[in-house]
């Protein structure tokens, strides 16, 4: 090869090195579309984290409020100390810097909060994320009905002041529009989760009056997102035939409150007591706690008595 020879390689050679750092240098603009389309995805999947692979130019600055809606805040974290700080980037919860060129692991998660989305986006590791594994209702058996379940941890990071809520809702049809009326509510706290652990929840409830309803479990963290399973069941007409109201009992008044039971015999449930009442006329409205042997209506005391 001659001198010429190489001086067209080295020049071509230099050429193609250019195009191929040009090429691949991040964009500003393809991360911040990066982030826009990540919080919307999470906006539509509410309670779970979506993991995302961002290239970030040096000198990426970023304010979280281009990305507010009236419906939406969005903040931002870091997930992993190794990364934030004094390193490659600077986290503050509204703030973005990067200081040096870099290809992260980037998360986005959205929880509606009622009047707003509360969207959060980490930098580093993934988040604590609750989960539900293996939902199951089983029943009824003696007049009750078993919700089982395992909360779990899919994130990187400590699960901390976690709660679950089992709500069983009743279903109806008014003026051809769905209605859920919820019936009855179990609350409970999910104990600190570290990454990949499970924990196993049980509980009971009295079989609801025949009827279709929807069971609804719903997992919530403070910081590790939202999980959420339904499922509908229906009760048949299933009340022993000894199972019988008796009599209107005693009325009694504690602040200010009157207390009236309604006494049952030869039920196994208290949502079988509470059928015979209501077919003898009861108002199931009325109706404030139910027994195998009685059911209770509560009513605010006139004039300070009860009639």
């Amino acid at each position: 090869m001659n001198v010429f020879q190489i001086l067209v390689a080295v020049i071509v050679a230099g050429i193609l090195i250019y195009l191929a750092s040009g090429f691949f240098q991040p964009s500003g603009q393809d991360a911040f579309e990066a982030l826009k389309n990540g919080i919307d995805y999470a906006e539509r999947h509410d309670g779970a984290a979506k993991e995302a692979q961002i290239a970030y130019k040096a000198d990426f600055a970023l304010n979280a409020a281009n990305f507010d809606l009236p419906s939406r805040s969005v903040r931002l974290e870091c997930s992993s100390a190794s990364i934030c700080g004094k390193q490659k980037i600077d986290v503050q919860p509204r703030f973005l810097v990067v200081k040096e060129q870099s290809l992260l692991r980037t998360f986005f998660r959205c929880k509606n909060k009622g009047l707003i989305n509360d969207c959060v986006v980490y930098f580093g590791e993934m988040p604590a994320q609750l989960g539900l594994q293996s939902p199951a209702l089983a029943g009824p058996s003696g007049g009750m009905e078993t919700v089982t379940f395992s909360a779990t941890n899919t994130g990187s990071l400590d699960a901390v002041d976690s709660t679950y809520d089992i709500g069983i809702y009743s279903k109806s049809e008014v003026d051809g529009v769905a209605k859920l009326d919820l019936k009855n509510e179990i609350r409970g706290l999910v104990k600190k989760m570290v990454p990949k652990e499970v924990q196993n929840v049980r509980h009971q409830f009295d079989s609801p009056r025949e009827g279709k309803y929807l069971l609804r479990i719903t997992l919530d963290g403070e910081d590790a997102g939202r999980a959420v399973w339904e499922k509908d069941f229906e009760i048949a007409s299933s009340v022993s035939s000894g199972c019988a109201a008796l009599e209107k009992g005693r009325t009694t008044m504690d602040g200010g409150i009157c207390r009236t039971q309604y006494t049952c015999t030869g039920c196994e449930s208290g949502a079988e007591c509470s059928v015979r009442w209501i077919e003898k006329g009861l108002k199931e409205s009325d109706i404030s706690e139910t027994y195998p042997i009685g059911v209770y209506v509560q009513k605010p005391a006139a004039d300070g008595q009860c009639g």
